[in-house]
């Protein structure tokens, strides 16, 4: 009883964009990628590349007629003993990329989506959060396999094939949150949010029952062998946090080998608040390794205002920051200045941080990501005018950069480089397929002079789910949705 290898059960061929390392991007005018079935872990089985572009300028769209391929199919067929009806030729407008990764979204906040930018985030956590994540409660089902099941599709429509989870306090809605994308078919890391103090009384935990109700998560999680569903462990942030709850769910992840999921110095007043409750702690981030919640699979979002001694604890506990450049404008956070994180040697992935972000969409993102950097920049080049002294000219983010910190990055902080963020052998195929074709709709117009590096910057900028031809996940087409 031998283990045979995986058999095809998918072939496209098409176009193929995808990041080769955080300053370049692979320009394939025509790839050959075959994959498993869901059922045999939808792996990439071969990956060929019949047509490189060397350069972006070079990149004009040659026509598939001109590309000898049928040879190398061919030969890939007798290899690998798939069936011609197996095999998908994509439209001359289409690319395939590698799924986008959300390293941060709060699934209950679906509900305020595009609500509370009038308020910073000490303020907006009592003024429209905490009251929309207690609707969550266990007589409330309805409610939540409502948000639930709309905030998971509308992140698969949007091309994000794995998606980091915090749901609420409550266990019971958390495990319909699971339940759901298991159902739907993301790959995701879901968390029960434990929060024992500086809370309202109507959203607030006994200490013991955070913890123990997080180990039942877990456990409940993991004996459904899903091999696209994680739990993570999930202190809401260190205010809302005893030292005995941030102690127990230390010892929760090293128990069970977990992810763990914060937040950290994402506000200013929050920097200070902390300093109060944990006076004897070198700083915000030392409070998280000081209860052993920073390790190599820790994933704390935003960072604006770490110090270059965060950066370096961070980086030596191998721990990543998720940027989420949306949520930081939007409630008045901060500028994150990702280019010093990556200078020093800090990993980082990407968030939208709905419902601090107004959309689920990575792209979204992206574009913030791009922007914010250009800010910072130019904050930069006025202080220098202004005080003296020689600018730095390596602050702004280029759009190469950014789709790698969606893809590339996420697949980083999440530790699954080897299995995630780009298309190739031995990973699992979580894919767009992107059409920019006129019969799919949306805004992205492209003309005869652009290359298919122009028409990937249009995507980015311009492109939505209108662009989304297909997306899958494992294998698995997981969008558009099964009637």
């Amino acid at each position: 009883s031998f283990l045979r290898a995986p058999m095809v059960d998918h072939v496209l061929v098409g176009r193929l964009i995808q990041s080769k390392s955080l300053k370049d991007v692979e320009l394939i005018q025509l790839a050959i990628v075959g994959f498993s079935s869901p059922q045999t872990g939808g792996e990439i089985l071969f990956v060929e590349k019949v047509s490189v572009s060397d350069e972006e300028r070079n990149s004009h769209l040659i026509p598939f007629e001109k590309i000898q391929y049928q040879s190398t199919l061919q030969r890939l067929q007798v290899e690998y003993g798939f069936r011609p009806e197996q095999v998908e030729i994509l439209s001359e407008d289409d690319f395939i990329i590698p799924g986008l990764i959300d390293t941060h979204i709060h699934a209950p906040q679906y509900a305020n989506a595009g609500l509370g930018s009038d308020l910073p985030l000490l303020d907006w956590l009592n003024f429209y959060t905490f009251p929309t994540e207690a609707l969550h409660h266990s007589k409330n089902k309805d409610y939540s396999q409502k948000v639930y099941s709309t905030v998971v599709r509308r992140c698969l429509s949007q091309g994000t094939t794995t998606s980091v989870y915090f749901a609420t306090i409550f266990r019971e809605s958390t495990e319909i949150l699971a339940d759901i994308i298991a159902q739907l078919g993301q790959r995701a890391w879901v968390g029960k949010v434990c929060m024992d103090r500086n809370s309202p009384s109507f959203y607030v935990e006994q200490t013991e029952d955070s913890i123990s109700e997080t180990e039942k998560f877990v456990q409940n999680i993991l004996e459904k062998k899903n091999n696209l569903l994680s739990p993570i462990v999930t202190p809401r942030f260190v205010p809302t946090s005893s030292a005995e709850l941030l102690a127990g769910l230390g010892d929760l992840a090293k128990k069970y080998d977990l992810a763990i999921q914060s937040h950290v110095s994402e506000n200013l007043k929050e920097v200070d608040w902390v300093k109060e409750l944990f006076p004897e702690r070198k700083s915000y981030t030392d409070v998280y390794d000081h209860y052993n919640l920073l390790t190599k699979k820790t994933i704390l979002a935003h960072g604006c205002h770490c110090t270059p001694e965060e950066h370096h604890l961070l980086k030596f506990k191998g721990a990543g920051i998720s940027h989420c450049p949306i949520s930081n404008s939007m409630i008045q956070s901060g500028l994150l200045p990702v280019r010093e994180l990556l200078n020093n040697g800090v990993r980082v992935g990407l968030g939208t941080d709905v419902s601090g972000g107004y959309n689920t969409s990575i792209l979204d993102v992206i574009r913030h990501a791009i922007l914010t950097s250009n800010i910072l920049q130019q904050l930069e080049d006025v202080r220098v005018r202004r005080d003296g002294g020689v600018t730095n000219p390596d602050i702004r983010l280029t759009w190469k950069e950014v789709f790698y910190l969606a893809t590339v990055g996420g697949s980083q902080l999440l530790r699954l480089e080897d299995k995630l963020g780009t298309i190739e052998k031995g990973k699992y195929f979580d894919a767009i397929v992107v059409s920019l074709g006129e019969e799919a709709g949306g805004v992205v117009d492209v003309f005869e002079k652009d290359t298919l590096a122009d028409r990937f910057q249009k995507y980015l900028f311009r492109g939505d789910e209108r662009n989304h031809r297909k997306v899958f996940v494992g294998g698995r087409m997981v969008y558009p949705f099964a009637k």
